[in-house]
């Protein structure tokens, strides 16, 4: 019988002490292993065949696939592919969803956001995804509050459309800012163009809660 999930049920935890984690480090390596079994087209592939060292991106991704793998409606979790190659920072999860991972590990000190960068190449991939997968979400780790930020694609492309409008034109790179405050829910938003702190339209309200829900609904 095939298990839907990982052991345990309790809210994943992660943080500076990530690295130190048991359940985050069993999952990291999971992910490194499944996409070195991939990528290499193996049917079966040993432990020692792997380089084992756990980046910190398979860390807090394998924090935030804890979390989708407990959910009830989880089936399955499989490498996403675009233009022939595996993506490394994307999963399919059962048949219709595609997550985008990425993380900060911590805050801006004179602002407090956690800055989410996405180049042009980053977008174009995106785009791709999003042609040849129903539902395509963006998880954003923030790392030190321990928390997730979970949208849609298409929550994206409206604060970038935003932000064009603004400027008048295109840019190379773009920056998602997620700031979590005490006993509130999450904000996401981006800045007026060359005007650091001044937030541009309002910022999208995001419940703590929302991640891993949203993929499913």
């Amino acid at each position: 019988m095939r298990e839907k999930g990982f052991a345990g049920s309790d809210r994943c935890k992660i943080g500076n002490a990530a690295q130190h984690s048991p359940r985050n480090m069993q999952v990291g390596l999971l992910v490194h292993y499944l996409k070195n079994k991939r990528e290499t087209g193996a049917r079966h592939l040993a432990l020692g065949e792997l380089d084992l060292r756990i980046d910190d991106d398979h860390m807090y991704h394998g924090a935030a696939l804890i979390q989708i793998a407990e959910d009830t409606h989880f089936t399955a979790i499989n490498t996403l592919h675009f233009k022939g190659t595996s993506c490394k920072v994307a999963y399919k999860i059962n048949d219709k969803i595609a997550v985008y991972l990425k993380y900060a590990s911590r805050p801006l000190k004179n602002t407090n956001e956690y800055p989410f960068s996405f180049t042009t190449q980053q977008i174009r991939e995106l785009k791709g995804i999003a042609k040849v997968n129903e539902n395509l979400f963006l998880a954003l780790v923030c790392v030190e509050e321990r928390e997730i930020c979970g949208i849609p694609y298409s929550r994206l492309l409206d604060l970038i459309a935003r932000r064009r409008e603004a400027k008048g034109s295109s840019e190379s790179q773009y920056t998602l800012l997620v700031t979590v405050e005490p006993g509130k829910s999450l904000r996401l938003y981006v800045n007026e163009p060359k005007r650091r702190g001044c937030i541009l339209g309002k910022p999208l309200i995001v419940s703590r809660n929302a991640f891993p829900k949203i993929l499913f609904r």
